[in-house]
């Protein structure tokens, strides 16, 4: 079978935890179940996210290790949480498929200037993947309007409007 990341998480610890002078026997367990925590009000989660419960405060191991310990399941629990949805609620992705072709082919002209740097480079590991883009400029061209009242002359709200205008589009066009 494949060593799992507590299998991984146990071998650090019997190496560090004898040369720190540690007697008791500490495994992923451990660490588990003394850091304790909860998000407040949410019970769709596990008890080991965000506050620490009981009286051995191990607050900045926890820290460093919630990331380890937690799965990718309970991390979009944790995330829908955060972002005001319940846990086992299903949220979809935006996407670019509503826009029509023309618009979508000014989309692409304004993600290349966006995200120059991770897009379509000679070496795929630094690429992005297209759909990962997509949604970002999905989120990015919903947001524009909040982002402009906020801060009209922002980083994003000016770099979001000069990659518009190159592919001879602009906001207005997108948000339509």
């Amino acid at each position: 079978t494949t060593p799992t990341i507590y299998a991984h998480v146990n071998r650090l610890l019997d190496r560090v935890a004898s040369a720190a002078g540690v007697a008791d026997t500490l495994t992923s367990h451990s660490f588990r179940r003394c850091g304790a925590q909860h998000v407040n009000g949410c019970d769709g989660l596990t008890q080991r996210w965000i506050f620490d419960r009981g009286a051995w405060n191990m607050s900045t191991t926890n820290k460093g290790f919630n990331y380890i310990f937690n799965t990718s399941r309970e991390d979009h629990k944790v995330s829908k949480a955060l972002s005001g949805y319940g846990t086992q609620t299903e949220v979809k992705a935006m996407s670019l498929k509503p826009f029509d072709a023309q618009t979508q082919k000014k989309i692409t002209g304004v993600q290349r200037l966006l995200f120059m740097n991770c897009f379509k480079m000679k070496s795929s590991k630094y690429n992005l993947s297209q759909q990962v883009i997509d949604v970002l400029t999905a989120y990015l061209i919903m947001h524009y309007p909040f982002m402009k009242k906020l801060q009209a002359d922002g980083l994003g709200v000016r770099r979001l409007e000069v990659a518009a205008a190159q592919p001879g589009a602009s906001v207005a066009e997108l948000l339509a």
